[in-house]
């Protein structure tokens, strides 16, 4: 399993937070706050908070396999698709999502 995910688990690493909505990214630096607070040296909270999101790893990486899409892509959709439901759980209405451009200037959505 290493083998196979390790270097994909690692590119997505490398994305974090940048990829994740701006929900998500806020909810990672109160996370990184806490800990560094707490006494955790910054880098190692930096490294724990973005466990939680790296928790669909997998399913990321399953994705951009199936869909021959860059994983970097696939993760920024992902995020940006993720974001009405992060927006019902903060109390503040966002309006659907229409379209997204990826990095490649696909789009997709109506």
């Amino acid at each position: 399993m290493i083998r196979v995910y390790g270097p994909s688990f690692q590119s997505l690493l490398k994305l974090m937070p940048g990829v994740l909505s701006p929900i998500e990214q806020a909810s990672v630096e109160a996370r990184v706050r806490q800990l560094t607070e707490a006494g955790a040296p910054l880098d190692k909270a930096r490294a724990v908070a973005v466990l939680q999101p790296m928790t669909i790893a997998g399913d990321l990486v399953d994705l951009a396999e199936a869909s021959s899409w860059p994983l970097a892509n696939v993760a920024r959709l992902y995020h940006a698709a993720a974001r009405p439901s992060a927006s019902i759980a903060s109390g503040r209405p966002r309006a659907p999502m229409r379209s997204a451009t990826i990095s490649s200037g696909r789009r997709c959505g109506g």
